[in-house]
């Protein structure tokens, strides 16, 4: 998974034209979000929502455009995620950007992840606080859902990033799959092209996110 897409739209295809079946997570009501968003869709390529959320630290974290915060009621949570959704066409699930507060605070999650079940999409819980409430609770609500395994690119290095992809790699041996997300910097895309070259070799097969939501 591809995280914080929306503002760049020449990374955007270069990473639609390394050929793997990469989930871009779209920012919504950013710069490309819809042409992103279209031009991903048209090549097969998934798409989903990039939500942000109130972090710990805000305000001086700015989560970005059309954030959710704990303080805000039941209707206005639904009215941003619906908001969103109409700035990104196309979006198959949901996740998280930031949301280190938001996340640990079960009765707003709850809102929102009813919301997406009515909805038909499917939440990733990108595992930005320990004590995320996203994963247990959409299972409770019989929600399809998936959970981070690795950040892949912490370091912004490409030396960084294949230690992190020998953890993923290390995952998907132990439990029979796993989920990565990185971002769209230089070194990602360099550490990307690396990475893939050797998957065959190992009997890995990288799929659309959608694939491993349970």
């Amino acid at each position: 998974v591809v995280d914080d897409l929306g503002e760049d739209m020449r990374v955007a295809r270069e990473l639609m034209s390394l050929g793997i079946p990469l989930t871009l997570s779209i920012f919504p009501f950013s710069t490309y979000t819809q042409r992103i968003a279209e031009e991903a869709h048209r090549r097969g390529f998934e798409v989903i929502l990039h939500l942000p959320m109130e972090p710990r630290g805000y305000p001086l974290k700015d989560p970005g455009k059309g954030a959710l915060f704990v303080s805000m009621e039941e209707e206005e949570i639904r009215k941003r995620l619906s908001e969103a959704l109409k700035s990104l066409p196309h979006a198959v699930g949901v996740n998280n950007h930031m949301g280190s507060r938001f996340m640990e605070h079960e009765d707003k999650v709850e809102v929102l992840l009813r919301e997406l079940k009515r909805r038909g999409l499917f939440f990733l819980d990108s595992l930005t606080t320990p004590r995320s409430k996203g994963y247990t609770l959409a299972r409770r609500i019989h929600l399809r859902v998936a959970r981070r395994d690795v950040f892949l690119d912490n370091a912004e290095t490409v030396e960084g990033f294949m230690g992190q992809w020998r953890d993923l790699l290390e995952k998907v041996r132990q439990k029979g799959r796993a989920i990565g997300i990185c971002h769209p910097y230089p070194s990602t895309l360099q550490g990307l092209k690396e990475a893939v070259k050797g998957l065959k070799g190992e009997g890995i097969e990288m799929v659309p996110l959608s694939h491993l939501v349970m």
